[in-house]
């Protein structure tokens, strides 16, 4: 697709240690809620009232209250409400965060971020319903990690179990072999990786494993990794972490360096971020 690199959007900001966002929002009348755009995570929204007119990959779908609209990864997505507007539900799931080494667990996760698997983009299940419904609650309280990730993998078991596409339906981004390793790095980044490590892992030459990479990610491995591991120390920041706890467990072993990286990439130094969002969250919890 035309301009389909520029579109993709960041990760969500997530709370504590969830790999989970559950947001509610009340759409104005006719209005687009979002503009056109892809992410790397899994949505689910749930309309309360109102309804929204959802577009996922030019395909169109009406979303009337207890119906939920799934926005698989990689999948180009826009939204507007009702004439009557939209109160609606949203949970942000991070594919990469689930992750662990559990056969099941790691098969799955991997297929759905890689896009080998997809799910049906317009549902409607009193289960999905009511576990999002246990999410918010949990979610809004004083959170469970432990619970919170369990109501997610219900989801999705219902998910894949009842609501998984056809695989014709299903858009590659990228060659399988080419996933494998953004997959790998994004479960091994905090580790010494060099383009030479990669290329004989994956069996490739070196150099026309760095040209192939770059063609289909239009980054360089290194590049990629290094975009990997300051979004991770960002989201670290954002949950309080210390500027040298957040380089060292993102990988970054020269805190110089780290600082250098992160104010190239987001216009501030990792002490200025902290200190605003810090400020923010003060603010936030004021009435």
């Amino acid at each position: 697709m035309k301009n389909y690199d520029i579109l993709k959007e960041k990760m969500p900001e997530l709370q504590l240690n969830i790999p989970l966002r559950c947001k509610f929002y009340n759409g104005k009348p006719n209005r687009r809620v979002f503009s056109p755009h892809w992410h790397d995570r899994l949505e689910i929204l749930l309309v309360h009232e109102g309804g929204l007119n959802i577009e996922i990959d030019n395909e169109k779908y009406t979303i009337n209250p207890g119906q939920a609209a799934v926005i698989s990864p990689c999948r180009v997505h826009t939204a507007t409400t009702f004439d009557n507007g939209a109160k609606y539900q949203m949970l942000m799931i991070d594919l990469s965060l689930l992750r662990n080494s559990t056969p099941a667990v790691k098969s799955f996760t991997e297929d759905l971020s890689a896009t080998r698997i997809s799910f049906k983009a317009h549902i409607d299940d009193i289960r999905i319903r009511e576990l999002a419904k246990n999410i918010a609650i949990e979610y809004d309280s004083n959170p469970s990690p432990i619970t919170v990730q369990g109501y997610i993998y219900l989801l999705l078991g219902i998910l894949h179990r009842d609501y998984t596409a056809a695989a014709s339906s299903v858009r590659f981004t990228a060659s399988d072999k080419i996933s494998a390793v953004t997959d790998y790095i994004t479960e091994h980044f905090r580790e010494a990786i060099t383009t030479e490590k990669l290329s004989h892992m994956f069996g490739y030459a070196e150099a026309y494993f760095c040209r192939r990479f770059k063609q289909e990610t239009k980054l360089t491995p290194m590049q990629y990794l290094k975009i990997t591991r300051l979004e991770h120390s960002k989201n670290l920041l954002k949950l309080g972490a210390r500027v040298s706890d957040a380089a060292n467990q993102s990988g970054f072993s020269d805190p110089v360096y780290f600082t250098k990286c992160f104010k190239k990439q987001y216009g501030v130094t990792p002490g200025e971020y902290s200190v605003k969002k810090l400020n923010n969250a003060r603010l936030e919890r004021e009435p």
